[in-house]
This record gives C-alpha cells, structure tokens and sequence, in this order.
C-alpha cells in the first residue's frame, strides 16, 4: 500500500471538532476532506464568549473564507430540501 502525499490529507479545523460531521470525497479534486456543521462552529464561538453577531462574522471571515490549499474542509449549511430549492427561487 502506498502512502498519501501529504499535500492530499485532508485539513482539520482546529478547535471545532464538535462540529465535524464526517469527510466527502471529492471526485473533481482527487482527495477526501473534512465536512463541518456551520451552525456547531458558530456554537463553539458562542460558548467561547462570543456575541452571536461576533460569532457569526468571525466564522464567516476567519473560517469560511479561510484557503489553505486543496483540501481546504467544507462547512455544511444544514436545511431541508424545501428551503434549499427555494433559495434558488429568490
């Protein structure tokens, strides 16, 4: 068995474990990444000390935006199908 280049393992959020749901491989990138709950990120913030408001633009700008190479994790907006369609709609 070979071994991963170090360049394709997947990126862990540090601090956010609570948050992780799982991985997801992506078939256009050629490599597994980590997949965390948007909602449990801006809860662990909160529980930190932070404001909702505060918790929600430092995940916004921190760790969403964050782009440390191709396996970068995914963060996942949990929503019924409805709303997902009709996000599309507006």
């Amino acid at each position: 068995m070979g071994t991963k280049d170090t360049e394709t393992l997947p990126l862990l959020a540090n601090g956010l474990e609570s948050a992780f749901l799982g991985s997801v491989y992506s078939t256009a990138l050629g490599v597994e990444l980590a997949v965390y709950d948007i909602d449990k990120c801006i809860a662990i913030f909160e529980n930190d000390g932070m404001t909702h408001e505060e918790a929600v633009e430092y995940f916004y700008f921190n760790v969403a935006c964050a782009h440390v190479g191709i396996t970068t994790p995914l963060f996942l907006q949990t929503q019924t199908l409805a709303d997902f369609d009709n996000s599309f709609s507006e």
